[in-house]
């Protein structure tokens, strides 16, 4: 079941539509659960039949957020990663991953999660 505009809704090619209209701008100060939006879309498209997933008209939509989000999760992660050795000196670096991170998070980012032991060096 999916949640479209409040209302829980068995998978079908219009619901799938619907979910893909409805993600929004797919960025770290993007729109409210974007990152989820995304997550759901894509799993009601995949659990369609190939007929039914014919009927999606807004696929290439579909396609378009998703790339954006695995750009998002890959700047973010390699954000992560250009880090280094945790210093003094990086704490400016550290508290913009962080505040990346918790956008990403709020938005509900899940891609590069794993990453997130990086920033408990900074409280």
């Amino acid at each position: 079941m999916f949640l479209v505009n409040g209302t829980p809704q068995y998978g079908s090619a219009a619901v799938c539509q619907q979910l893909i209209d409805s993600i929004g701008t797919v960025a770290l100060d993007g729109t409210a659960n974007c990152f989820r939006a995304v997550t759901a879309a894509q799993a009601c498209y995949e659990m369609l039949s190939a007929e039914e997933q014919a009927k999606v008209t807004n696929y290439a939509l579909l396609q378009e957020k998703l790339a954006a989000y695995d750009a998002v999760a890959a700047a973010y992660i390699a954000e992560l990663d250009a880090l280094g050795e945790i210093t003094l000196e990086s704490k400016a670096a550290i508290e913009t991953a962080r505040a990346h991170y918790n956008a990403y998070i709020e938005r509900g980012g899940e891609k590069g999660t794993d990453h997130k032991s990086r920033l408990a060096c900074v409280r």
